[in-house]
This record gives C-alpha cells, structure tokens and sequence, in this order.
C-alpha cells in the first residue's frame, strides 16, 4: 500500500463496508490501454465507491457498476464535452485521453470542476 493511502487513513478512517472494490486492475489496465497510479487502485481497494466531504469530491472507480462513477465511462463522457468545446474553438494545453500522454479525468468537485491525470510518465 503506498504511503499517501497509508497517511490518508490517519486523516479520513475508511468506512466499514466500502463498496465496489472487488474486481479485476490487469483487465481495467487491459481495456484503457493504460496504468493507473497504484495509490489510486490502493484508495479505492480500501474507500471503495463514493465521496469526500460536504462539498464532495467524486472520486470514479474504475470497478464501479454505475455508469456515473466508472472511471472508463465517465472519461468518455467528459471527452465528448471536451471535443464539443474544442470544435467551437476552445484550446487545451493537453490532448484529451486515450491518446498517449492524454489528460484522463478522475474526478470531480461539487462545483462541477473535473480532476485529470496526466497520462505520461
């Protein structure tokens, strides 16, 4: 377990019965083509589905069954917004995920704000 899970459980004690933590990482990895951070796989092995706070941090799990909170459903949601928005001329530092070294998002804050990895490195 890496040590920010580890520091984390001192500040935030996880819940009892986390939910959605079983599953398959090397098939999650397969399908998105991709690695996820090890201290992402660990939180959610021990946090499970749901969220942070009163003014919530969502944090997508890739094991979830809910269309809203998986990680792979959720990137291309939000990847359809972000092209919708660069054909009207927005512009984006990074390209958007899957493409190599592309922005996955991971997140969101209760404000709406989405949270990314940067797929590189």
């Amino acid at each position: 377990m890496s040590r920010l899970v580890k520091d984390l459980q001192l500040l935030m004690p996880p819940p009892l019965n986390p939910s959605e933590t079983e599953g398959s990482w090397e098939k999650v990895e397969e399908e998105m083509n991709t690695p996820l951070p090890h201290d992402y796989k660990d939180f959610i092995g021990i946090y499970g589905s749901g969220y942070i706070g009163e003014m919530p941090l969502y944090i997508n799990n890739a094991l979830s069954a809910d269309v809203g909170n998986n990680l792979i459903l959720d990137a291309q949601r939000i990847a359809k917004a972000y092209q919708q928005l660069i054909a009207g001329g927005y512009r984006m530092r990074f390209k958007l995920f899957p493409a190599p070294g592309g922005l996955l998002p991971w997140g969101r804050t209760g404000n709406g704000d989405y949270l990314h990895w940067l797929t590189k490195g």
